[in-house]
């Protein structure tokens, strides 16, 4: 009887056995900003009265990527694995958008008539849960949630009515956003060692208010004007990935 135990449990180690692995990948990402300005202009027409705005604007980056991960797959059965991969990512991409004017319908003379603005993607970090399901020897599916944080850098700025911008009137400003990312995808065995992979995911990132009034210089203006940056992106990501197991 002890015996037949102790076969239980090697067996069952010896499927759990962790096969770590590594990768390089390239590929493309297309996110959607869904930017957002809020806060208060100032009605020039009423003594600089604040004036509430509310201005959504379509932005869009498109980027390239490269990046670097690492994991461990667990064998569950002849067909299905599990695994655990961190990754790094950088995203060399950029929108921009100038001339906007945060127009209100309570106003009839806007101050903030040209605004300009700058989001940048910039790194992104994972960790990655998933399942492996071999169709046959060479080629599998993948599914994964990649859960993240992706470093997102805004630049705004106001323009007076001469066409000058003020540093006083000028933030750059960097944060971390976290997301969720389902990735779906399909993995050739080239050999024991080497692979390769295709996924494509879609990043669900929170909102986040990246700019809190960035009109400091005009003084009287100053006093009622507190424009804000708010950001909630949405993207796809297409990756092609080759990876090496130790």
């Amino acid at each position: 009887m002890n015996k037949k135990i102790i076969a239980a449990l090697l067996a069952t180690t010896c499927i759990m056995v962790a096969k770590p692995y590594a990768g390089l990948k390239l590929g493309f990402s297309k996110t959607q900003t869904n930017t957002k300005f809020s806060g208060n202009d100032a009605d020039e027409d009423n003594n600089n009265a604040p004036v509430p705005i509310l201005s959504n604007q379509k932005m869009s980056i498109n980027s390239m990527t490269f990046g670097l991960l690492a994991g461990t797959t667990f064998k569950i059965n002849e067909k299905t694995s599990l695994f655990l991969e961190g990754d790094w990512e950088y995203l060399a991409g950029k929108s921009k958008k100038t001339g906007i004017k945060l127009s209100t319908e309570e106003s009839i003379g806007d101050y903030l008539v040209d605004e300009n603005i700058t989001v940048r993607a910039k790194n992104s970090y994972g960790f990655m849960p998933g399942v492996n399901y071999d169709f046959n020897e060479k080629i599998s599916g993948i599914f994964g949630l990649r859960f993240n944080m992706t470093q997102f850098h805004v630049r705004v700025f106001h323009k007076n009515a001469d066409g000058v911008e003020h540093a006083g009137n000028h933030v750059s400003k960097s944060k971390f956003l976290f997301g969720v990312e389902p990735t779906l995808g399909a993995a050739y065995k080239i050999n024991n060692k080497m692979g390769v992979r295709m996924t494509v995911g879609y990043n669900f990132m929170q909102s986040k208010k990246i700019v809190t009034d960035y009109m400091k210089r005009d003084h009287e203006i100053a006093k009622t004007t507190a424009p804000d940056v708010t950001i909630k992106p949405r993207g796809v990501n297409v990756r092609l990935t080759t990876t090496y197991s130790f």
